[in-house]
């Protein structure tokens, strides 16, 4: 096996450094890991290394019980949560691209966790969609104890807030 050169190691790890940075990780204050980055199954931490004879970067769920598609139980260890990459591949930049698509599959969208742009999405698309009839709006106002004035004053500041957040998110 052959040992790789200190100048693709170097830029292997300032490529992982970065990719994670674009992605959203953000320092692990834990002690071994580097990174920590929000995805779809939770946090996910990471440590890049140095290796001698292959490009190695660890990481953890620390759930790993919450781990489903698009990885399955062969991609990670479903008991400890080690998610590990060890690549022996002599192009870094083959190294990097397969590291960064594998991680890029279960990034969480930060838009799409964010309950300030989802709820008032929700409430206004269900009034775009007509959802608010007479009907539903006598049950709102039986279950949240309401008249049908302050439900619809609701709605409207939702959509309000959603045309604002459509604005701002482009």
């Amino acid at each position: 096996m052959r040992k790789i050169g200190q100048k693709k190691m170097q830029r292997f790890m300032k490529a992982c450094h970065d990719f994670l940075k674009e992605l959203g990780a953000r320092p692990d204050p834990d002690g071994w890991h580097d990174y920590k980055l929000d995805t779809i199954f939770g946090i996910c931490r990471f440590k890049i290394t140095d290796g001698e004879f292959c490009y190695t970067l660890f990481s953890k769920f620390d759930e790993p019980e919450r781990v489903g598609p698009p990885l399955s139980p062969f991609d990670f260890n479903p008991y400890s949560g080690k998610w590990n990459f060890h690549i022996t591949h002599s192009d870094v930049e083959v190294v990097i691209d397969e590291i960064r698509s594998s991680i890029a599959r279960i990034v969480a969208d930060p838009v799409w966790n964010d309950n300030t742009i989802q709820y008032p999405r929700l409430i206004a698309e269900l009034e775009a969609a007509g959802a608010f009839t007479p009907e539903v709006l006598s049950d709102l106002c039986t279950s949240m104890d309401l008249d049908p004035d302050k439900i619809l004053d609701i709605v409207h500041r939702a959509d309000t807030d959603w045309e604002s957040i459509k604005e701002s998110v482009k």
